[in-house]
């Protein structure tokens, strides 16, 4: 609001501040009393505005427009990575953020790749966690005697330690099934990996066979364990975890891991539903066996017949065979074929060609 100079003037005298004017501009003396209230320019108007009563300022609705809020998409794929997991028979585990040098060097790590706490609650707490991995391995060695077999799953931030500036703390995601089988724990993990790639709207996703990715100590088992890839970016792996590791943290049981690392990965979930029309014409199914060497594997077979003709929309796998009218070291494949043309009927002798 305007107000005449003459008005604050008596305001201000009223309060027992003492004013002189000097040219355009007054200068104001501030009482004793109020030595340590007033000390800034603003604080005069404060005494002005209250004299004259908050009451008598008009109301008036802030201009411009409302801003949406929009979801950080980071938070929004955790959240819903955690509904999924769930949802598939997960348990959450929450642990803390620290682990200890114990800890650190069991998982194959030196002091320099974690950020130290100058002041740590105990022995215990000495580093912040630059991955997930030890705290699970942590809450599966106290928790395999009380159940024989988990799936267990966590999201979380790490810590990776940046010279002269504060630590990075992405997003990991790491998924942990243990139990006695092997085969059946890599299986389960493969199969909710599947189902959390599915469910997020990352499609363009794969398992290459890759070595252990650490370069200090082993954490998989060699030649059970792959890499996850995005495109052609490998944002983590799944794995069995080494004798050497399970030793190093008290494990009497089969752990198999999905180590997903970087909030990238969380980036490219899609929401977004896409659908198609239901197919006009029927599909014609055909199976086949292939007898291959054991070290084959079934994701080379897929993608070359893939290439062998566009009508193909399907291939899916019933049935491996070892033994009896095989050879040793060698193996039998077999598996659905779908075709379906999306202009005709297709005729049964050019499926079979």
């Amino acid at each position: 609001i305007e107000m005449e100079e003459k008005k604050m003037i008596k305001i201000l005298e009223s309060l027992g501040f003492e004013t002189k004017k000097k040219g355009k501009e007054y200068n104001v003396s501030v009482p004793y009393w109020r030595d340590h209230d007033i000390e800034a320019s603003v604080d005069f108007t404060e005494e002005i505005a209250r004299v004259h009563g908050y009451e008598n300022f008009p109301s008036i609705f802030p201009a411009g427009e409302i801003q949406l809020i929009h979801e950080d998409p980071v938070i929004r794929s955790q959240h819903w990575m955690k509904e999924i997991l769930k949802g598939a028979g997960f348990a959450e585990v929450y642990s803390y953020s620290f682990i200890s040098e114990k800890q650190l060097f069991a998982f194959g790590l030196k002091k320099e790749d974690a950020v130290s706490l100058r002041n740590p609650l105990s022995s215990e707490f000495e580093f912040m966690r630059p991955s997930l991995v030890p705290s699970m391995l942590t809450t599966v060695e106290q928790n395999q005697h009380r159940f024989a077999e988990a799936d267990l799953f966590e999201i979380a931030p790490v810590y990776i330690p940046k010279k002269g500036d504060i630590p990075d703390e992405p997003l990991h995601l790491v998924i942990a099934c243990y139990g006695k089988d092997g085969r059946e724990l890599f299986l389960r993990a493969k199969g909710a990996l599947e189902r959390l790639m599915r469910e997020v709207g990352i499609s363009n996703w794969s398992l290459k066979r890759t070595r252990d990715p650490s370069d200090y100590l082993a954490h998989y088992h060699d030649g059970r364990v792959a890499g996850i890839c995005v495109g052609k970016e490998q944002v983590g792996e799944i794995g069995q975890v080494s004798d050497r590791l399970a030793h190093e943290f008290g494990l009497d049981v089969t752990c198999v891991l999905i180590d997903i690392r970087g909030a990238e990965f969380f980036l490219k979930c899609n929401s977004v539903k896409s659908f198609k029309p239901i197919p006009q014409f029927p599909e014609v199914k055909r199976d086949l066996a292939f007898v291959l060497d054991e070290r084959t594997e079934y994701e080379t077979i897929v993608e070359k017949l893939k290439k062998i003709s566009s009508l193909l929309r399907l291939v899916e796998l019933f049935d491996v065979y070892r033994g009896k009218g095989v050879d040793e070291g060698k193996k039998s494949i077999a598996v659905h074929l779908s075709f379906r043309s999306d202009e005709r009927t297709l005729e049964s002798k050019e499926v079979d060609e």
